[in-house]
Formats: C-alpha cells, structure tokens, sequence
C-alpha cells in the first residue's frame, strides 16, 4: 500500500527519550488486525481524551495547516465557521481535479459547507491533526506517552473532529481500512460520546481539505509543503496532561 515518506528527523519514529515506542511505524510491515486490540484502542482513547483537555488558545487558532495559505482561524470567532470556510478554499484548489472523481462536487461542497456552519458552538481544545500510529508512542506497558508531529493539521477546535479524523488515519490503505473507520467512529461515539453524524460530517470536511496532500505514487504527499511549524507533546498518566514542545521549522511559529 500507499506509504508515508521518511521522517525528516529519522531516530525520533524509532524511540523518544523517555523509552516510548511508536505503536505502529511505517516501516515495519505490519498491519492491522481487523479487530483492533483493547491496547491500540484504549490508547486512543487516552490520547483522545488527554487532547480534548488541552484548551485551545490564541497560538493555536494562529497556526497555518498544510496546504492553506492563512492563519486558519483568520477572520473567525467559531471553529465551525473556520471549517467551512477551508472546505470551499480547499476545494477550489485544484477543483477540476477534484470534479473528476466527486459528482456534484459544488452541490457536495455546499451542503458540507453549510451543515458545518449550522453546528452549535462547542468546546475548543488542541487538535492534532494527524494522529497516525507513528506519531502515537506506547511504554512497555502499552500507556501513551508522547504524541509527535504536532503541524500537519494543528488548530484549537471541536475534540470530535480529533475523533473524526483519528478514525480516518489509524489505518488509510490497508485491507480493512473501511472497517477500522467505522469500528473507531462507533467506539468515539459511544466512549467521549461524540454524536455519530457529527462524526462523519467532519469526515467528510476532512477528506475535502486534505484530497489534494495525498498523491497515487508510493507517497501520500505529507512531505510537500512543510507545515509552519511542529511539535510534539509528552504525556504524563499521573496528570492525565500533556506537556508541549514546539519545534520550529520553515516558518517562525507564535509562542
């Protein structure tokens, strides 16, 4: 399958300082089960919650995602405001491309753009963006202790499009991707209690503004266009918080 390019900073997908390892890494030829096991879900759970406990701020409404060409929450107070808002711009990026595999793309785009606007307001904490297994690392125990490459898709917004998004990435290409999606959006909205269709409507947002980052040859296209900045978070279990550190990279970022 399809597979993510190297990381820029190498030994960092093996291990981090404090002994964690990635869940999954790109390069170990492992797949999924297609019953996920209690310990990759309930990590995602921990991850997931930890997250949401996170409040958003200034800084992170400051931040540019890949792809985009503006601090994402540019002349918005909501966070669903701000989605709809990057589905129309995203999908007149490369529209006709787009067009060619989405019938009805205006019509799709629309309605998308306007069930996000009718959301009511909700809480905004840190979203990640993309919480694939790599980025996910695990002490012997199988506890959560860090999350890595915070940038891809960084903001303060709504803790279930953190959720939505997590079902999409935890598997994009293998065999069983479809179930895993439905078997995490069914576990996110029964555990945190994110409403389904809440679920897939931020699924949908999603796929509409990242269609144009993922290519067919052997990359999904992550490596194009570095994001403003980057970090990671270690998490303690005592805590049940994550402690941050930004790394900086094309772009001088806001602290």
């Amino acid at each position: 399958g399809t597979r993510r390019p190297p990381r820029p900073d190498g030994g960092r997908a093996a291990a981090v300082r404090d002994g964690g390892r990635p869940l999954r890494s790109d390069g170990d030829g492992r797949r999924p089960a297609r019953d996920l096991p209690r310990r990759e879900t309930d990590a995602l759970l921990t991850v997931l919650r930890a997250l949401a406990s996170v409040p958003g701020s200034d800084v992170m409404r400051r931040l540019v995602i890949q792809g985009d060409d503006r601090p994402l929450w540019q002349g918005h107070s909501r966070f669903s405001d701000v989605l709809a808002a990057l589905v129309e711009r995203a999908a007149g990026r490369n529209r006709d491309a787009l067009a060619a595999h989405v019938p009805g793309l205006a019509d799709v785009v629309f309605r998308t753009a306007a069930s996000l606007r009718a959301l009511p307001d909700r809480p905004e904490s840190v979203v990640h963006g993309d919480p694939v297994p790599p980025n996910i690392h695990l002490d012997e125990a199988g506890h959560p202790v860090a999350v890595l490459d915070f940038g891809f898709c960084t903001t303060a917004g709504d803790p279930a499009f953190e959720a939505a998004v997590t079902a999409v990435v935890w598997d994009m290409y293998g065999p069983d991707a479809a179930h895993h999606t439905a078997e995490l959006t069914r576990l996110f909205a029964r555990e945190p209690g994110h409403a389904e269709e809440v679920l897939d409507l931020y699924r949908k947002a999603y796929a509409l503004i990242t269609y144009d980052l993922f290519g067919t040859g052997p990359h999904d296209g992550t490596s194009a266009g570095a994001p403003p900045c980057c970090g990671d978070a270690h998490y303690s279990r005592s805590r049940g918080t994550f402690s941050f550190q930004v790394r900086e990279k094309t772009r001088r970022s806001a602290s």
